[in-house]
């Protein structure tokens, strides 16, 4: 008797809407925004169980709203590398909304300049040049 009730108990604490919390989808999301949610949830998802990581997934969603990450694909290569080590931490620890922001502010400061061309200096000097400005190009981002 009390195997079958502790079975009729489990199935409705298991089955039951009320007592099943079920995980968010992000698959409709790009790959991009996906990752960035898992590796901000995923504190959550290994160390606080899954409350916490459901709860965590439906504050980004709710934040995320309808925005989208903007293209840099338009944008010179060693500008997009620029941007994305500027933007990597914002990306995996703040979650996708600061990601985004970050993008935005990036290319509204960016505007239309461009890198200037070096390649016309002696390859020493050109060394020294990007060596010098490599902490910038890291972590100040491209501007």
């Amino acid at each position: 008797m009390k195997k079958l009730l502790l079975s009729l108990l489990l199935s409705i604490c298991f089955t039951s809407p009320i007592f099943a919390a079920s995980i968010p989808s992000i698959s409709h999301l790009d790959s991009v925004t996906q990752g960035s949610i898992n590796s901000f949830c995923g504190y959550a998802k290994r160390n606080e169980g899954p409350v916490k990581y459901i709860a965590c997934l439906n504050k980004q969603l709710s934040q995320l709203g309808s925005k989208k990450i903007p293209s840099i694909s338009h944008l010179d290569s060693v500008i997009q590398g620029s941007i994305n080590s500027f933007c990597g931490y914002a990306k995996r620890n703040e979650g996708p909304v600061k990601y985004i922001a970050c993008l935005n502010k990036q290319l509204s400061q960016l505007g239309s300049k461009k890198i200037p061309s070096i390649s016309h200096l002696d390859s020493v000097i050109q060394g020294s040049i990007n060596s010098f400005c490599g902490y910038a190009k890291r972590n100040e981002g491209p501007v």
